[in-house]
């Protein structure tokens, strides 16, 4: 027996994938320096205070092609960053200073010659601002943000409530190359319990262009006009799961459903993707929305690609493989090898021919 209850609707005017996917899902993020984690050509590598991490990519004859150095402080927050070709000669360098209220980072080329220059301002933590420029001094990029005075409970994927408070972000302005003038900026109204009730998109002449409504309707109630894509978002329950069901109707009426099953510790253990009722993406997870553990892809209803991920007992990623029309055959694959937890390489194999690999060494 199913059971279905109303969550909330959204309605917002057409809006670029672009932009729309940034803003939806760094609304409520902070900015804050230091994740503790290091990104390399889709590599996540995790990070430990005052560490030196060389990353060295080699190609299919195993042969250095680039050297990168990564130098973190005690919080774990890149300082340095040195790009060297595979001679071990310096291609190029970014440094970066934090002393926890304001970053500077500094991009320098081969020469020594500086490139770019960057600026982010916080308060506890909050991002206010981020300025770059060139080498002359002139302002390319700029934003400013703010922030709600009062702090709201942090609710995480599950739905459950966290130990944590943290400010909402209210307002977001981008201006264009000088830094004086608007590009455009983004709204946002919440409620009193801090959930996202408005959101409202501005061009450059602060004319409104883009509207988001999270208010509450009823299900089903999906009228599309010109210009508009109604969003409606509820809960069903089916055999002990809970199911988190999205449903979206474009201005052209075409519908696209999304439907999220869980366990009963509220794990995600299945999504599946519809447009017009035919399937387009299904993925299966081992109780975590980061460990997928298999990815498919179908056209028209038909199976055309997946992907399979396999971890070790503490999560790692230890192999991908990618198939590709023949479901029976690897079209491409990723090994991942560890000593004492740590990363120390990863090997790319297309065919089953070595294609090119990283080896990632520690200090």
């Amino acid at each position: 027996m199913k059971k279905a209850t109303v969550l909330f609707m959204l309605i917002a005017i057409s809006i670029s994938p672009l932009f729309s996917q940034y803003r939806y899902y760094s609304v409520d993020e902070v900015g804050s320096f230091g994740s503790g984690k290091l990104y390399h050509y889709g590599l996540s590598i995790d990070v430990n205070p005052n560490q030196k991490i060389t990353v060295t990519n080699k190609n299919k004859k195993g042969e250095t092609k680039r050297i990168y150095t990564y130098q973190y402080n005690n919080s774990s927050s890149l300082i340095k960053e040195i790009r060297l070709d595979k001679a071990g000669k310096e291609k190029s360098k970014r440094v970066n200073i934090y002393d926890g209220k304001i970053f500077l980072g500094s991009e320098f080329s081969k020469k020594g010659n500086l490139k770019y220059k960057s600026k982010v301002t916080y308060d506890n933590k909050y991002r206010m601002s981020f300025v770059q420029t060139n080498a002359k001094g002139i302002i390319i990029a700029k934003s400013t943000n703010t922030f709600t005075e009062k702090e709201y409970d942090v609710i995480n994927y599950k739905g459950k409530k966290s130990d944590k408070k943290r400010k909402k972000l209210t307002q977001t302005i981008d201006y264009k190359k000088g830094g004086e003038k608007q590009a455009n900026k983004w709204v946002y109204e919440y409620d009193e319990n801090g959930k996202q009730t408005v959101t409202r998109f501005y061009n450059s002449k602060n004319k409104v262009k883009y509207v988001w409504d999270y208010s509450c309707k009823e299900e089903g109630a999906l009228m599309a006009s010109k210009n508009q894509i109604n969003f409606c978002k509820w809960n069903e329950s089916e055999d002990g799961m809970l199911i988190e069901v999205t449903r979206k109707t474009s201005a052209k009426g075409e519908i696209k459903k999304s439907i999220k099953k869980y366990d009963a510790d509220t794990n995600l253990v299945l999504k599946e993707e519809y447009i017009d009722g035919v399937l387009k993406t299904k993925v299966t997870y081992d109780k975590n929305f980061t460990k997928p553990l298999v990815w498919e892809f179908y056209k028209k209803g038909v199976l055309r690609s997946k992907y399979m991920y396999i971890y070790d007992k503490d999560g790692k990623v230890l192999n991908t493989k990618a198939y590709y029309k023949d479901m029976e055959k690897i079209s491409y694959e990723e090994k991942y090898i560890y000593k004492d937890k740590q990363l120390v390489s990863v090997e790319n194999y297309r065919k089953g021919k070595l294609t090119r690999s990283y080896t990632i060494s520690y200090n």
